[in-house]
C-alpha cells in the first residue's frame, strides 16, 4: 500500500478534571475513520482479511472508539516536621482504546497499563487509576495525609505540589496506533519534572515497534551518528556547539521510539542528553536514512523499497 493511501487520525481533547476519586469517563467514537486502500487487506494479522472494504476495493471504514478517564485526588499533608503544611494533587488522564476496527487490542490495553501504572496490579483500568491516586507514598513526602476536599491559594512556601500520570493517543493509521505515556511531578524546588515514554503499537502484529524489531544488530554506531546529526540540525546548532552542551560523552540511540507521520522518531527526555532548558527531544529520522539498517519487516511497515 503507497504511504500517500495513509490518512492518519489525532485526536484533540480538552482537559477534564474527576472529583476527588470518582473516575469521569467520557466515550468518543469515530464512526468513519477512513482510509484509501488501494489493494491494500489486512493480511493474515489480528484483523479479518478485507474488514470493511466496500465491494470496489477503494474506500474502507475503519470504527475507532476511546474513554477519556480522568480523576484526580487532594490531600493536606500534616504533622511534616518542616516549618509549614503543604498540598498534593494526584491525577490522572487516560484515552483509553476500546474499539480499532476488528482488531484485537487486549494486548495494547495490556501494555498500556504496564507502562502507565508499572507497580500497580489491578483488574481494570479504573482499579488501576484508583490505585494510583491512593498511592502517595511512593513521593516519599513528609507527613501524615488527609483527604482535602479543596486546595486554598498557594503560600509563600510555594506549597502546592502535584503527581499527573497520562495517556494519549497521538496517531492511528491502518497500520500503527501511536501513544504517549507522561508523567509529571512537582515537588518543590525550581520547576517541575516530566518524562514521557511513547511507543507505536503495530495493530497487525499486535507488536510494540521497538529498536530490536526496526534494526538489524550491529549498526548502533551508524544509528548513533545519523542521530546526532539530526538533533544538530534540529536545534540549529553546530556539531561542535551541541557537544558543548551535552550531558554525556556521546548520544546513545535511545531506545524510546517510535513512528510518526511514516517518520522513525527517537525520543529523550529532560537531563538524560542535554540541559533541562532543553525540554525533551524527539528525533525524527527519515527511513531511507537508515534504510541499509532496517529489518525485512520494518521496511515492509514504513514501505522502504
Amino acid at each position: 500500500m503507497d504511504g500517500a493511501y495513509r490518512y492518519r487520525i489525532k485526536f484533540y481533547y480538552s482537559y477534564i478534571k474527576g472529583m476527588k476519586l470518582s473516575i469521569v469517563t467520557k466515550v468518543f467514537f469515530c464512526a468513519a475513520a477512513v482510509a484509501l486502500l488501494s489493494a491494500c487487506s489486512h493480511g493474515n494479522g489480528v484483523s479479518p482479511d478485507n474488514a470493511g472494504v466496500e465491494s470496489d476495493g477503494v474506500i474502507a471504514t475503519e470504527p475507532i472508539a476511546f474513554e477519556i478517564k480522568t480523576a484526580e485526588r487532594n490531600y493536606h499533608a500534616v504533622e511534616t516536621g518542616l516549618d509549614y503544611d503543604f498540598y498534593l494533587t494526584v491525577s490522572a488522564d487516560v484515552q483509553w482504546p476500546t474499539r480499532i476496527s476488528a482488531y484485537d487490542i487486549k494486548p495494547l490495553q495490556d501494555t498500556l497499563m504496564a507502562r502507565l501504572f508499572p507497580s500497580i496490579k489491578a483488574g481494570g483500568i479504573d482499579d488501576a487509576i484508583r490505585s494510583y491516586l491512593k498511592d502517595v507514598n511512593v513521593y516519599q513526602l513528609p507527613g501524615k495525609y488527609e483527604i482535602a476536599d479543596s486546595i486554598p491559594a498557594e503560600s509563600e512556601y510555594n506549597n502546592m505540589y502535584y503527581a499527573t500520570a497520562s495517556a494519549t493517543i497521538e496517531e492511528v493509521t491502518t497500520d500503527l496506533v501511536t501513544f504517549n505515556i507522561s508523567n509529571v511531578q512537582y515537588m518543590g524546588g525550581a520547576h517541575p519534572l516530566s518524562a514521557s515514554f511513547p511507543f507505536s503499537y503495530d495493530l497487525k502484529t499486535g507488536n510494540v515497534v521497538s529498536l530490536g524489531n526496526l534494526f538489524e544488530k550491529g549498526n548502533e554506531d551508524e544509528i548513533a551518528e545519523v542521530i546526532t546529526d539530526q538533533i544538530a540540525q534540529q536545534l540549529n546548532l553546530t556539531p561542535d556547539e551541541m557537544k558543548q552542551s551535552l550531558l554525556v560523552d556521546s548520544i546513545p540511540v535511545s531506545h524510546v521510539v517510535y513512528i510518526s507521520d511514516g517518520q522513525i522518531v527517537f525520543h529523550y527526555n529532560q537531563y538524560e542528553i542535554l540541559p533541562y532548558s532543553f525540554g525533551q527531544i524527539n528525533v525524527e529520522v527519515s527511513p531511507y536514512q537508515v534504510q541499509d539498517y532496517l529489518t525485512p519487516a520494518a521496511c515492509k511497515l514504513l514501505i522502504v523499497d
